[in-house]
């Protein structure tokens, strides 16, 4: 299980493959590495990847 989550960590992360309607709602921050909008766009991924537990912290 642990080498299935770290194997998906480099497609979690390619954000080449968004949708541009996607960055239309995060606003074009979500471009950008470290970014609140990236941060929450990268928790939203994790989600729908089935991770319980996801904690943004403010910047």
């Amino acid at each position: 299980m642990a080498f299935r989550m770290q194997a998906s960590v480099p497609e979690l992360t390619d954000l080449t493959k968004e949708p541009e309607h996607i960055f239309k709602l995060y606003g074009e921050e979500a471009r950008k590495r470290g970014s609140f909008a990236n941060s929450v766009l990268m928790a939203r991924r994790l989600v729908e990847r089935g991770v319980r537990f996801v904690q943004i912290l403010p910047q």
